[in-house]
């Protein structure tokens, strides 16, 4: 569906890599690998860390912010 020259920047986009591996249990039916599951978690792991870190940072504002 998508152009070949897209395709390859959908296989880093993050929100792709934390999705593919719910993508393949619900419409697939198969069980993603390792990889996929280390790759969603990784990036998981450092969005928390950089919020966890911004909230720190502005935790008198944060209110204001949003």
């Amino acid at each position: 569906i998508m152009p070949a020259h897209i395709q390859s920047f959908q296989q880093i986009n993050p929100f792709h890599i934390l999705l593919r591996p719910i993508q393949k249990v619900t419409y697939y039916g198969d069980v993603p690998t390792a990889f996929e599951m280390a790759s969603a978690f990784a990036i998981a792991f450092v969005i928390v860390c950089v919020s966890i870190f911004f909230v720190k940072k502005l935790r008198k504002n944060v209110i204001y912010y949003l």
